[in-house]
This record gives structure tokens, sequence and C-alpha cells, in this order.
């Protein structure tokens, strides 16, 4: 089993960023939820401008990250465009954002992590493949070398009766 200690050391390593940034995700939720204070009361009202301007900060903010895309980046550009918007969707997209930059941040620890599984076990297979290589040479040159000879003593034999058969017609 000593073979996937590496592997699994990784992905121990994976799952301990997992959860780092899940953390870090629970945190940042709970500043926006201070942030801006819904109340249930409020919730289905139209935003204040403060609101509004705060989060078309975090919209322009989300946009140089590169992360509008999908059905993320459709919600934001409309409540972006608008200037009439709810509590509720502003909510809605604040906790959707949450979770776009988290994913955003673990796919480059993956990408990052598989990489390195996968570089070195290659290069593991090719030091094995290098220690079998010169093991095989050893074996192969006594192979062909019972081949060669197997093949020479045919030939002489074939020769030799090549020989004799031709002598026969001869006479």
């Amino acid at each position: 089993m000593e073979y996937w200690q590496y592997h699994n050391k990784k992905i121990k390593e994976l799952k301990q960023i997992y959860n780092r940034v899940s953390k870090q995700t629970q945190n940042k939720l709970q500043e926006m939820f201070d942030t801006f204070s819904f109340d249930f009361d409020n919730l289905y009202n139209i935003a204040d401008s403060k609101t509004k301007n705060k989060v078309n900060t975090y919209i322009e903010e989300w946009k140089d990250k590169g992360l509008l895309t999908g059905y993320f980046g459709m919600l934001a550009n409309n409540i972006y465009r608008r200037a009439r918007v709810k509590n509720s969707e502003i909510l809605e997209l604040l906790i959707y954002s949450a979770y776009i930059e988290e994913q955003n941040k673990l796919d480059k620890y993956e990408k990052q992590i598989m990489y390195d599984d996968v570089n070195y076990y290659y290069q593991e297979r090719s030091k094995r493949s290098n220690q079998d290589t010169k093991k095989e040479k050893a074996n192969i040159n006594n192979r062909y070398g019972f081949i060669f000879i197997f093949i020479r003593t045919t030939q002489l034999y074939w020769f030799q009766l090549g020989t004799i058969y031709s002598n026969n017609i001869a006479i």
C-alpha cells in the first residue's frame, strides 16, 4: 500500500484546504449579513441607494476577478443595471457570490494538487521503467543469445541437410 501514500497525503492536504476555504466562506457570509443587516420585515422591500451602491461595488469587484459567468453573471448584471432592486434579490446574489468565490479558490487548489499528484506518479513510473529496463536487458540478452544459437544450429542443420540432399541428387 505504500504506492498510494503520496496520493493519500495529497488528498488529506486537499481536504484541509476545503475545510479552511469553507470556514473563510462562512466568515465572509457572516460579514455580508452584518454589513447589509437585512431584516425579515424589509426583505421584500426595495433596497435603498446606499445598499444598491455597495452591491454595485461588489459586482465591479467580481467582474474584475472574472467571476461573472453563467447564471451568476446574468443575475449580477441584471441587478447592476436596474435602479430598483429588492433586498431579497441582493441577498440571493450575495449568498451566490460567496459560493462562486469559494469554488474559484478551490479550483485553483484542486488543479495544483492533482497536477502534483499526477506528476509524482509519472516520475515514479519513469524511474521504475528505467530500473525494469536494466533488468530486462539482461534477460533479453540471455533470450536473444539462446535464439541466436537456436537459429545458427537450425541453419547449420538445414545447410547440412541440403548438402546431403544435393549430394544424393548429384550422384
